[in-house]
């Protein structure tokens, strides 16, 4: 467990999993012990410190609620009684601080580390590591789960919705307990701390990311820093320099994932220092960018580095199969295609007085094309690049419109229609839209002379009779040799079995070649004018700022792209 943590290599996968109370009977049971993590083999311990609970009756903290006689009262006061008999290990809860006002919450007797912990600690974890275990302290309830559990959900929600002082001041005190005790942990020599919220429920968070951000964010962040400031060696960075860090700190593969604006230079940083990378579509929003992009790309052949980026058809099973079927002649030659991706709007941030611009444009970066690439080359690169796989080629020109109706931030457009035109006279036409409250749907149709191919796995002849359709396997059905397995997961097993086995993967010039595309019909809607492969491929566009700070960001303007020139009256 250690050498994994500390970049050495490793021989098994850490796992880590916590039986609940009565499955730990049910293993004494069987095994005689509840040892089960030796039994498991677990290269680690998990602990929790001692905590000082700084009252002496807890039922003298519940104001305005009689507790059940069986309730156990914890360290912060929050009380858990039997649940129903179906119930098992879970109880239910009573919250001290419910219907309190702003001075009981201040003077509450809030938990705290005792004198003598750290010592303790260190002992424990010394003695981990002379049996060759790493140390996990486990922070449950870091901030907010805490919070929530003294003042209840519904009232601390309503408290930060409103503004009020009592979140503030909760909030703030369980902050600096949880700062407490991150900091003894870390003096202590733990080599992994846990922190621990949850605010997931079972599709998608119970607030959205601005008020997380507002409430939450800043608060976790104090918690990270308080470790750091006791070990810098913490492996989480912060600001523009942040992946130079991360590439420095003894990774050997690193994910880029940022806007896309950043994915040059952090893909060129990475391979130079001899890294695996995955990177995420797209891979440039400019052409300055993508062949940044495909110079580092060679450089990684050079080196046996892997490089794999985020557009998943090529790894689809269904998408896999239909290519290859076009590829042995089963629509013939291929004389063109009809591509459309038509969904609503993304998401969006409005500008707060307190953002610089540059904070405002990645808050938003969805929205700006110098960030994004605008979404013709940020999203419909998936289709785009599932055609050019079909096509085989690169198109020579681009002949392009678009325009926006409905986006309310940023400088792009909310629809485009372009169409490549290819050296064989083949033409291909691809629109998409970010509209809300229009018929919605996808299209990848590739057209030959003999008949239709459905990308996702179908083929028609020149008729519209269906001829071959993907075998998807019945619903529940794991054994079949048809399934397919999770692009966005498969992607990664690829990455990861050629890093493992020495086999080189590495898709990058074709994801260049499908970005530059989507910038050279992107250039062709902004303009109104054709633009052509020659063009793109010597053109010397960047977008952005060449340096980054927290400030000012002159000559982008929030405005939409005009194609053409101003009509003038005769």
């Amino acid at each position: 467990m250690k050498r994994t943590l500390r970049r050495e290599g490793f021989s098994t996968v850490p796992l880590d999993y916590v039986l609940c109370d009565s499955q730990i009977e049910s293993f004494k049971e069987k095994h005689g012990d509840n040892e089960y993590q030796d039994f498991f083999g677990m290269g680690h311990r998990s602990f929790e410190m001692n905590v000082k609970k700084n009252y002496s009756d807890g039922r003298s903290l519940f104001k305005r609620e009689i507790v059940p006689e069986d309730t156990r009262i914890d360290e912060y006061g929050i009380g858990h009684s039997k649940g129903s008999e179906w119930a098992f290990h879970m109880t239910r809860m009573h919250h001290p601080l419910k219907g309190a006002e702003l001075n009981e919450i201040i003077d509450y007797p809030y938990p705290s580390v005792p004198e003598g912990e750290r010592e303790n600690l260190t002992d424990m974890i010394t003695g981990l590591h002379a049996r060759g275990l790493a140390s996990f302290a486990f922070m449950q309830m870091t901030v907010w789960e805490a919070s929530w559990y003294m003042r209840s959900m519904e009232e601390l929600m309503t408290d930060m919705m409103m503004e009020d002082e009592r979140a503030t001041v909760l909030l703030d005190r369980i902050t600096e307990f949880a700062c407490a005790k991150v900091r003894t942990y870390t003096e202590a020599g733990a080599d992994i701390v846990s922190l621990g919220d949850d605010i997931g429920t079972q599709e998608s968070i119970m607030m959205d990311v601005p008020f997380w951000e507002r409430w939450l964010k800043p608060r976790l962040s104090k918690v990270i820093e308080t470790a750091r400031a006791v070990n810098p060696d913490e492996k989480c960075f912060l600001g523009f320099d942040s992946y130079q860090k991360v590439i420095d700190s003894g990774v050997d593969l690193v994910l880029l994932c940022t806007p896309p604006h950043f994915r040059p230079v952090h893909v060129e940083a990475a391979i130079n220092a001899r890294k695996h990378v995955f990177m995420e579509k797209p891979i440039a929003v400019d052409p300055v960018g993508a062949r940044s992009v495909l110079v580092a790309s060679k450089m990684a052949e050079s080196l046996g580095l892997c490089m794999v980026s985020g557009t998943v058809r090529r790894v689809q099973k269904d998408y896999m199969t239909t290519q290859m079927k076009v590829a042995n002649g089963e629509i013939g030659e291929i004389v063109g295609a009809n591509i459309i991706r038509n969904g609503g709007a993304l998401w969006y941030k409005t500008r707060k007085p307190e953002w610089t611009d540059m904070e405002y444009m990645l808050r938003n970066w969805a929205n700006f094309c110098w960030l994004s690439g605008d979404h013709i080359t940020e999203q419909f690169i998936h289709e785009i690049d599932a055609m050019s796989w079909h096509m085989g080629r690169t198109p020579v020109k681009a002949v392009g419109w678009g325009g926006r109706q409905r986006r309310i931030t940023g400088d792009q457009y909310d629809f485009f229609s372009v169409e490549y035109v290819y050296e064989n006279g083949v033409r291909a036409h691809c629109a998409a839209r970010q509209i809300n409250g229009c018929s919605n749907g996808k299209v990848e149709r590739i057209v030959g002379t003999k008949g239709v191919a459905i990308a996702s796995g179908q083929i028609l002849d020149v008729y519209g009779n269906e001829v071959w359709k993907y075998p998807k396997p019945e619903e529940g059905d794991t054994q079949s040799k048809w399934n397919v397995t999770n692009p966005f997961v498969q992607e990664h097993i690829n990455l990861v079995t050629g890093i493992r086995t020495g086999i080189t993967v590495n898709d990058a010039e074709a994801q260049v070649n499908s970005t530059l595309m989507t910038i050279m019909g992107r250039i062709a809607a902004y303009t109104g004018k054709d633009v052509t492969w020659e063009e793109i491929m010597n053109s010397d566009l960047y977008l952005g700022p060449k340096t980054y700070a927290f400030g000012p960001v002159p000559g982008i303007p929030e405005e939409r792209p005009l194609a053409g020139e101003e009509n003038s009256l005769t």
